[in-house]
């Protein structure tokens, strides 16, 4: 017997919402670590859209913007 597997995905309006959200969210943090000085030399900057498991991902922002 076959197993039916549901897969929620965003619509484009939570993606957008998704998106704009993030990009404030990393402008903020960059913003701020910037004006104290920290995390030059951090190789997953900018904060969240960079390195393995970022929220621009596919699999990561669908499942958030759901």
């Amino acid at each position: 017997m076959s197993e039916e597997v549901l897969v929620l995905l965003p619509t484009v309006d939570e993606l957008r919402w998704w998106m704009l959200h993030t990009v404030q969210h990393v402008y903020r943090v960059e913003y701020y670590l910037r004006e104290l000085g920290l995390g030059a030399h951090d190789p997953e900057r900018p904060h969240d859209i960079v390195g393995t498991g970022n929220k621009f991902e596919w699999q990561v922002a669908s499942g958030f913007a759901v």
